[in-house]
């Protein structure tokens, strides 16, 4: 039940304060803010509240892809598909690696620093990715 729990509020509150993020710093909060935002409320609040991390993570993904899935325009139905599999898959493996740092050094702050590096990493490469799909900087 806690992690059901820790699902839906970590969701909810990232939804929230990434919102408030990108309209104040847009692209740069994504790469920068969001990734320390999202692993802080996914593994932070699993610990504290005695959730299982992993599917915690895996939770958030899947709401996180339902959202890309409502947003995505209708002429290309497929992008959001896409993204939803991303979110599930990206964030259990950000899942993972939080989990595994974690139990390698016995320190939750070495898990959730190891997790928010990757998710950093994967929204450099994402932003980039549609920075040069949509014709943006190089």
């Amino acid at each position: 039940m806690q992690t059901i729990f820790v699902i839906g509020m970590s969701s909810a509150l990232a939804y929230l304060i990434n919102r408030s993020l990108f309209g104040r710093l847009g692209t740069w909060g994504i790469i920068t803010l969001v990734p320390v935002v999202e692993e802080l409320l996914k593994t932070g609040l699993a610990a504290l509240l005695g959730a299982a991390v992993w599917w915690v993570h895996i939770g958030f993904g899947v709401i996180e892809g339902l959202f890309d899935i409502s947003q995505r325009p209708n002429p290309v139905p497929q992008l959001g598909y896409l993204a939803a599999w991303c979110s599930v898959i990206g964030h259990g493996a950000f899942g993972s690696v939080t989990i595994w740092a974690w139990s390698q050094t016995g320190s939750v702050y070495w898990g959730l620093a190891t997790g928010m590096g990757l998710h950093l990493l994967w929204n450099v490469w994402i932003v980039r990715i549609t920075q040069l799909r949509s014709g943006g900087m190089p």
